[in-house]
């Protein structure tokens, strides 16, 4: 009699990914925006996943992605001149069907991943998705508007002249939080 070999859905593999990478210290950063699954194969007991997802370089402190350092009165680290779009290559193996199908962080016993691409996004290429933008900068999620904006101003007297490095993209936003935070100051 054959048994029904059930391969984990999209939805569940995405959930593990996110739990075996908040698991680990050194890589519950990694995945910062935007994870896709972009295949799942079940080749007996091993899963074989490729996925991709957007990673700030700040986050682990790139400095080649600098775009520009953040005043150390007011905040540590930089803002990046771009984010990176990182595809990955896994394969994790359990030793039994229930380990499998259930995606049992604990009863996997061997996993391998490698990066297969790392694109650079820079912030003013006509490709760069909306939605990463809207992310990134509309929903804060790569820097705070109080640095950004006390940095300009403090570093770079962006509150009389806005800095020409700023890419045209990020320029409307960057003034908005010179203009909003200087009321404040």
């Amino acid at each position: 009699m054959n048994e029904k070999v059930r391969t984990p859905s999209i939805e569940e593999v995405e959930n593990f990914i996110v739990n075996r990478n908040g698991d680990d210290y050194f890589r519950f950063e990694d995945i910062q925006y935007g994870l896709k699954i972009l295949s799942v194969v079940r080749r007996n007991l091993t899963l074989e996943i490729k996925y991709s997802f957007i990673s700030d370089p700040s986050v682990h402190d790139e400095q080649q992605y600098e775009l520009f350092e953040f005043d150390e009165d007011y905040g540590s680290g930089f803002f990046p001149d771009s984010l990176n779009l990182i595809t990955m290559q896994a394969k994790h193996t359990w030793p039994d069907s229930n380990g499998i199908e259930n995606l049992c962080i604990d009863e996997c016993i061997e996993s391998e991943e490698s990066v297969i691409d790392s694109c650079n996004l820079p912030w003013d290429a006509p490709d760069f998705p909306p939605d990463v933008f809207s992310w990134a900068i509309e929903q804060c999620g790569v820097a705070d508007p109080e640095v950004v904006a006390y940095s300009l101003i403090h570093k770079y007297d962006a509150k009389n002249v806005f800095p020409e490095f700023i890419p045209m993209k990020l320029a409307p936003y960057f003034k908005k939080w010179i203009n909003e935070f200087t009321i404040n100051d």
